[in-house]
């Protein structure tokens, strides 16, 4: 059997193993002495030899890998003779079971991505599609899973390697040339880089133009290190005696925080030998953590967790939170939301987010929610707090509790008793859920008590809080692109470029339609064609940023 190449040679045996049901690799290949070109090569089956004795060593770390080596005999050997690959020897038996062709698809050396494949992956990845769901709408486009010519492992792989290809001069030049090019669109955009004595970077800090100014209008649970010269109100951090330092010295009115989910987390390492000695243990201890209300019941409940289980010298202790203003936040929502939040792309998982939030934005401007409740308290609610708020405060009204002057506790249930301070005079009332002093939103408990004392005509100012109310945004001036910043944008070329694309585009519709319209437009086009090239160079960036707003927006169609 004769070849043109060893390339034909390779598709041809590689087709013929997959409809017999097994798969190929390359033996070795002999080269040129003279010139080192190839002259000889061979193709054996999958399943040739046997598994190298470091597999079998007993110390190897992690699961042994099944077995795949049989020592099969098939094979294909080619020599090139002048300019012809010829088959010298061929061998057609295996010792081990064949596969259907329909199975030999899924084997390694069958499986490849194609370029249109790998196309659509990619669009697909920048949209935030899991490898799995990749999968299906590859299946879908091929007419069937055997029909891909891959598996999720090799998407995952493909990306894999992609990333590495993207940080191949390391992850920290990456983000620095990624901040760069954001600072240059946003002048808005602010970065800070932290290196140590040998210029690696140890910490990194960024927030574009609209997270700087919602910190400055909120300034609630957010840390960052250059907001506008403001200090957050409340930090929740890791339990690290560094940054419990630094904070007690550079940020003094702020409220320092221990994150709850890395102190649980670190249970079962602190208190492993209780955990095994004690089943129950775990149960109370989150009793403990999540079920008491008072600090005093806290702490009531810990000593004697403490003392049942002989804990008195163990230093690890839990820092309670809950009576300082966190915006429902009870973690530095790093190792959970926020680690799947940044999982994706960071530009485009913030403009899907930014999205999610006008919208929200215009569907509470423009309907009013359906009342629950014949109280006028929470018509007024509603004409003031956001859409989501509307929602959990009209949930309060229809989840009310037995309705007891300073005390409430859940309908048809002894506890939990929550007791109210009410200052009737102020119409003001501290809850020991804490949850306005947590969220920022009346609890149950305390419109308990305004019901029982017909305090349900208006909503005091003082539980109003402005985060969370519609107009809280309207002394904020908006960008080009709509998102609330208050420093002056900055028109880039590539910007300007796509707008005028888009322009050209409707233009050049309307100009085919007809020959005397392509005529009329192609006259125009070469006609501003040439003033364009003959005007002097203006620095266009300072012009655009002293007209007003509207203009960038309606007139560059931003």
């Amino acid at each position: 059997m004769v070849f043109d190449d060893s390339e034909d040679a390779y598709a041809c045996y590689k087709a013929y193993a997959r409809r017999k049901g097994f798969s190929i690799r390359i033996n070795h290949k002999r080269s040129s002495k003279e010139d080192k070109s190839l002259v000889g090569v061979e193709y054996i089956c999958w399943r040739e030899g046997f598994r190298h004795k470091s597999y079998e060593n007993k110390e190897r770390k992690g699961p042994k890998p099944a077995k795949t080596r049989v020592g099969c005999k098939a094979m294909m050997s080619l020599k090139k003779k002048e300019e012809a690959w010829i088959v010298t020897k061929f061998v057609d038996n295996h010792n081990h079971e064949l596969l259907t062709p329909k199975s030999t698809s899924l084997l390694r050396g069958h499986r490849v991505i194609s370029h249109a494949q790998k196309n659509l992956i990619d669009t697909l990845n920048e949209s935030g599609v899991l490898a799995r769901k990749i999968m299906s709408v590859l299946s879908n486009e091929s007419g069937g899973d055997y029909n891909v010519g891959c598996v999720a492992v090799d998407v995952q792989n493909y990306w894999g390697s992609k990333r590495r290809k993207l940080l191949q001069d390391g992850d920290a030049q990456r983000m620095y040339s990624h901040f760069t090019e954001c600072q240059l669109k946003n002048p808005g955009f602010v970065y800070a880089i932290q290196v140590d004595e040998q210029g690696r970077m140890e910490n990194c800090f960024w927030a574009d133009a609209r997270l700087r100014i919602a910190y400055q209008h909120f300034g609630d649970v957010t840390w960052l290190k250059e907001m506008l010269g403001r200090a957050p109100s409340t930090i929740i951090t890791d339990d690290d005696k560094a940054i419990g330092k630094a904070i007690a010295e550079i940020l003094l009115n702020t409220i320092h925080r221990l994150c709850m989910w890395h102190i649980l987390q670190k249970v079962p390492e602190k208190l492993a030998h209780i955990y095994n000695k004690y089943p129950l243990f775990q149960g109370e201890f989150h009793h403990c953590i999540h079920d008491t209300i008072t600090i005093e019941e806290f702490e009531l409940e810990w000593s004697e967790l403490v003392e049942k289980y002989g804990l008195g010298d163990n230093d690890w202790l839990i820092n309670h939170y809950m009576q300082s203003f966190c915006a429902g936040m009870s973690t530095t929502q790093r190792s959970e939301s926020m680690n799947k939040f940044f999982k994706g792309y960071v530009r485009s998982t913030l403009n899907a987010r930014y999205l999610k939030e006008k919208q929200q934005d215009v569907k509470t401007k423009t309907s009013m929610p359906i009342l629950k409740t014949c109280y006028k308290m929470e018509g007024e609610a509603a004409k003031i707090y956001t859409r989501k708020i509307k929602k959990y405060k009209a949930s309060k009204y229809r989840e009310e509790g037995e309705k007891k002057i300073y005390k409430v506790a859940p309908h048809g249930k002894e506890s939990p008793i929550y007791e109210m301070l009410f200052e009737i005079f102020e119409k003001k009332a501290i809850c020991t859920c804490h949850m306005f002093e947590f969220v920022g939103i009346l609890c149950r408990h305390i419109l308990t008590v305004f019901v029982k004392k017909s305090f349900v005509d208006f909503l005091p100012p003082y539980y109003i809080l402005e985060r969370w109310t519609i107009k809280t945004k309207n002394n904020i001036t908006h960008d080009i692109s709509g998102d609330v910043i208050q420093v002056e944008p900055q028109i880039s070329s590539t910007l300007m470029r796509n707008s005028l694309l888009l322009h050209f585009l409707e233009v050049a519709e309307v100009g085919s339609q007809s020959m005397k319209k392509y005529e009329h437009l192609d006259l125009a086009l070469q006609k501003v064609h040439v003033e364009l090239l003959a005007m002097h160079d203006v620095d266009d960036l300072v012009l655009y940023k002293t007209l007003p707003m509207f203009y960038l927006r309606e007139d560059l169609n931003l």
